[in-house]
């Protein structure tokens, strides 16, 4: 991925289209690494487009546990928070995870949004039987019911 990001600010001219968000995915404590890959991607293009910085962002989904996002509030503008939706035996995303993930971005600056509890949620809560993944917002607990987009 560095040597697109790379490739691409030689090729065109230091310009990075407004268009175009830099992501990944996390789903545990394990792929936390990935968050240190987005920072230095970040810091490249920072370094060569100080006044056209792309957003940033994680996929905090599907959920499977709870995840410690300390040391990489610098790497990112914006976290999409979804539980795991499916059949079988899905993993549960639960409100505390929610609720310590929504803490944590609001203290570091960084727009939260859940997007979805989950299938394991939707079934335990019976709260949302229409959306099988627990995507009706106003199904939640009203402290989760968190839609922000970054800045910019």
């Amino acid at each position: 991925m560095n040597e697109f990001i790379e490739w691409y600010l030689n090729e065109r001219h230091h310009l990075w289209p407004r268009n175009v968000w830099c992501g990944i995915s996390v789903t545990s404590q394990a792929t936390t690494p990935r968050i240190a890959a987005l920072w230095s991607i970040r810091q490249m293009i920072k370094l060569r487009l100080a006044s056209t910085m792309p957003t940033f962002f994680v996929s905090y989904g599907p959920a499977l546990e709870s995840v410690n996002f300390n040391s990489y509030e610098d790497a990112f503008d914006w976290m999409i928070i979804e539980g795991e939706s499916g059949r079988g035996d899905t993993a549960m995303l639960e409100t505390e995870t929610v609720l310590n993930t929504l803490a944590w971005c609001r203290m570091n600056g960084i727009a939260p949004f859940v997007k979805q509890m989950g299938t394991r949620w939707a079934q335990q809560t019976e709260a949302d039987s229409f959306h099988f993944k627990g995507g009706d917002v106003n199904a939640w607990p009203e402290q989760i019911r968190v839609r922000e987009m970054p800045k910019g």
